[in-house]
């Protein structure tokens, strides 16, 4: 007997939706228990994107407690802050440990708990080893329903390179702008001294200039804890020196300067210091000086960076100084001329009336004679004459002092130093002078020793010593005396003296000798004529032959008139000891 299939259809029909819908079951049993696995798997590959975006960023970024404790900190601000792992930053409390100075953080958390984020906050910061830099931070509170702080979370870029370049060209435009702003050289240098303090370590500094002329150098800016301002000097094989010579900025390493000192190149000047680093003054013919910056206590305080800032900035610090100077000598320059114009206007009116007097008197004698010659004795014609050959004696020496001193002023006047005899020398002059002396009934006394030698000019010399000796007579009453005398004194120089016992002077007197503007006449003891003129010369002149002129009075015991001259020509032994500096 068949079957009806019908029924054996149905159950395969049965079987196959019962099979899908197993399978249906089975892939969605299936998805169901993936699901939490792939969430895990795409939070975790969300995590790892994270992290690795995170760590490698190239700013800092950190997370903190409110207090400060860090939770988070990118491998960027472990080594901004100068650490060796994170595990030793979050030791550090980011509050507390980073700022400098201190009330930077103080502003900082206000605005951002106020705000609730803060944008481009730049501050101070300090690393592990105690350096500082300069940092540009942004920052959120993160903050729960409630709106307390649970932490914040910032970024922080190191803008010390960025913020040294803006300080650096503030620097140059400080010095730029102070050779108008400044009034005077040591206004100027104490403001570049003040502008470099800004980037660099400048407690010790100083600027030292070369005199083309005497070969020294001068310190017209010293700030220094240990060491006082020195005179002027040659340097010799300092290490100012050797940066001077070499025309290249110098970058003291304790390996370099032995390395120097072997070879002969530099010598220790002044205290040791672990940090020094000197510059180069440079204007476009010469190198005018050098610009010094040390430090007594610690070691590399300076920098190769600093190096190339230093090189930058030293043309402009030495073209301002350039300036400063050359302002400075047409100011001078201008008030002397102005000083010397109205001072020479004051002393031509002096030697005007100087002149007259005398030329009165000459007119008035020969006016007489030549009335009626015949009315006068022989005793009285003789005294007549006797007054007229000495007022023309007193006219013939003050012409001759003013043509002198007009060919000196106007540089028309040679010099032509020479060794000379001082004592010979001495002796022409005394015999010179000796016959009005005699009328006088004075001594000149010549105690110059016989091997005593000057190098100077003979015309200019001859002046000094004739006008001393003369106006030493004038001012003597009868049997007085006039001594000369001469020593040997320090740096090959020889002191000349003529002493008098002659009337003095007050101190208000002797304060207006040797000045151009405050002559005034003095007639001797015997009425001879007496202008200043002559002490002007000698000034002038002693000056020129490299001495110096000074006096000593006291009234009714007499005076002493001193000078220095070289005993011998020095200049070739100068420049030889400076070649060897």
């Amino acid at each position: 007997m068949i079957k009806n299939p019908k029924p054996q259809e149905d159950l395969f029909k049965e079987l196959e939706k019962l099979k899908l819908e197993n399978q249906s079951l089975k892939d969605q049993y299936e998805q169901d228990i993936a699901k939490p696995k792939q969430t895990e798997e795409a939070l975790q590959r969300s995590e790892l994107r994270f992290r690795t975006l995170y760590e490698n960023a190239k700013i800092g970024l950190y997370r903190t407690k409110p207090d400060g404790t860090i939770i988070m900190a990118n491998k960027a601000l472990v080594k901004m802050l100068g650490y060796p792992s994170f595990e030793k930053i979050a030791e550090r409390n980011l509050e507390k440990d980073s700022y400098e100075p201190q009330y930077q953080r103080k502003e900082f958390l206000e605005k951002i708990e106020r705000d609730g984020v803060i944008n481009d906050f730049e501050s101070l910061w300090v690393r592990q080893d105690g350096s500082m830099f300069f940092v540009r931070e942004s920052a959120q509170a993160i903050r729960d329903s409630k709106g307390t702080t649970l932490y914040y979370d910032g970024e922080v870029e190191d803008i010390t390179e960025q913020r040294q370049t803006e300080l650096e060209r503030q620097i140059v435009f400080e010095i730029i702008r102070g050779i108008t702003t400044t009034n005077n050289l040591s206004e100027l240098l104490k403001l570049i001294h003040q502008s470099l303090a800004k980037r660099l370590y400048a407690d010790n500094c100083f600027i030292a200039l070369y005199d083309e002329k005497t070969k020294l150098f001068s310190f017209p800016y010293w700030v220094d804890k240990l060491d006082p301002v020195p005179e002027p000097v040659a340097m010799k094989k300092s290490c100012s020196a050797y940066v001077f010579r070499t025309g290249k900025t110098f970058l003291y390493t304790r390996e370099l300067y032995e390395q120097l000192e072997k070879q002969n190149e530099v010598v220790l000047v002044g205290s040791d210091s672990p940090s020094w680093i000197g510059v180069p003054l440079k204007i476009p013919d010469r190198t005018m000086g050098v610009l010094v910056l040390q430090h007594y206590e610690e070691e590399n305080v300076y920098s190769e960076h600093d190096v190339e800032f230093l090189d930058s900035v030293g043309s402009n610090i030495a073209l301002a100084i350039e300036r400063k100077m050359a302002e400075k000598e047409i100011q001078e320059l201008n008030e002397q001329l102005l000083m010397s114009n109205l001072d020479k206007d004051k002393f031509f009116s002096v030697i005007a009336h100087d002149l007259r007097s005398p030329f009165h008197g000459f007119i008035a004698l020969t006016q007489l004679m030549s009335e009626d010659i015949s009315k006068f004795s022989a005793d009285e014609l003789s005294g007549i004459t006797h007054e007229m050959n000495q007022s023309a004696k007193n006219l013939f020496k003050l012409l001759q002092n003013l043509l002198e001193w007009a060919q000196f002023q106007k540089g028309s006047l040679s010099f032509t130093p020479q060794v000379l005899s001082l004592s010979s020398f001495v002796s022409k002059c005394v015999e010179q002078i000796n016959p009005t002396a005699i009328q006088k009934g004075i001594t000149i006394i010549n105690e110059v020793s016989g091997n005593q030698k000057i190098f100077a000019d003979e015309t200019m010399i001859y002046s000094i010593l004739g006008n001393l000796l003369s106006n030493a007579v004038k001012f003597t009453v009868k049997n007085g005396t006039v001594t000369v005398r001469a020593v040997n004194i320090e740096d090959q120089m020889i002191k000349i003296s003529v002493r008098d016992t002659g009337i003095g002077m007050s101190e208000s007197i002797v304060e207006k000798l040797f000045k151009i503007s405050k002559q005034k006449g003095r007639k001797g003891t015997e009425g001879e004529l007496s202008t200043g003129l002559g002490l002007l010369l000698c000034k002038e002149f002693v000056e020129k032959n490299g001495g110096k002129i000074w006096v000593e009075s006291e009234e009714g015991v007499g005076s002493t008139f001193y000078f220095t001259l070289p005993e011998k020509d020095v200049s070739s032994h100068i420049i030889k000891e400076i070649a060897c500096a």
